[in-house]
């Protein structure tokens, strides 16, 4: 069963749900909230994440994880790219280096100072450090580094 926060029906862009077992008792919450069942159905329409803690400090470096828009979605985050953690608001909400906010709930964000070789496409650095295991080099070409 899952709960929707927010909305009471119907389906958008953007919704987050929160998947609960169902276990016959509602506990640290002041009312139910309307419950169905999840359309597996439709499994390549949505992704589904388990809530870990990140934690984050000011200086560190980020990485986007999938496209998305800043809190005031005045600017695009886009996958791959890199930002150094300025500060934190009153509410919780990560302020980038360039001044932009992340909201605090965002979810799309990993620590940026490891990355595949895929994800550094495109991208100029003075050095390069690689960690392949041995049983890796058949699968690795000259392109790739």
């Amino acid at each position: 069963m899952f709960e929707e926060s927010g909305r009471s029906r119907g389906w958008r862009r953007g919704l987050r749900l929160r998947i609960v077992l169902h276990t016959g008792k509602q506990t640290g919450m002041s009312a139910p909230l309307p419950a169905s069942s999840l359309p597996l159905n439709q499994s390549a329409r949505f992704n589904a994440y388990r809530p870990t803690e990140f934690p984050l400090a000011p200086g560190d470096l980020i990485r986007i994880t999938k496209n998305g828009q800043t809190l005031d979605k005045e600017h695009r985050l886009n996958n791959g790219s890199l930002h150094r953690v300025k500060r934190f608001d009153k509410a919780g909400n990560i302020v980038l280096d360039n001044s932009w906010t992340v909201a605090k709930d965002f979810g799309h964000l990993t620590h940026g100072y490891v990355t595949t070789s895929h994800a550094s496409q495109g991208k100029t650095v003075d050095r390069v450090l690689i960690g392949e295991s041995a049983e890796s080099f058949k699968a690795a070409s000259q392109e790739q580094f």
